[in-house]
């Protein structure tokens, strides 16, 4: 009877500690403000360290990609290209950036 507990016990924290690492997948996967805020709601018990810490990278990934699409608008808008034509032009962007620091400069 006492081992049979003792098995019952180790299963259910096994099935636990899977449900935290399947937790901490979707919390990767879902890199959109929207996605993230659904795939954040879980029970307490398969939040986990590891699973805040992958929430946390998917918040920096979303404030980095946020940030590049402010860069390509003001590039866009200090050269009059449209994004299209920096992306047959690859060197441009770097070139334009490069101008407008030395621009800035005192």
């Amino acid at each position: 009877m006492k081992t049979e507990h003792i098995e019952l016990l180790r299963c259910a924290e096994l099935e636990r500690e899977r449900m935290r690492l399947a937790a901490c997948g979707v919390v990767a996967q879902a890199n959109t403000p929207e996605t993230a805020a659904e795939a954040r709601k879980m029970h307490d018990d398969y939040r986990s360290a590891s699973c805040d810490a992958v929430a946390a990278a998917v918040d920096r990934e979303m404030c980095l990609r946020a940030e590049n699409a402010r860069l390509w608008e003001a590039l866009t808008k200090i050269s009059n290209l449209t994004s299209e034509e920096f992306i047959f032009q690859p060197s441009l962007p770097c070139r334009i950036a490069r101008a407008a620091l030395q621009e800035s400069k005192p």
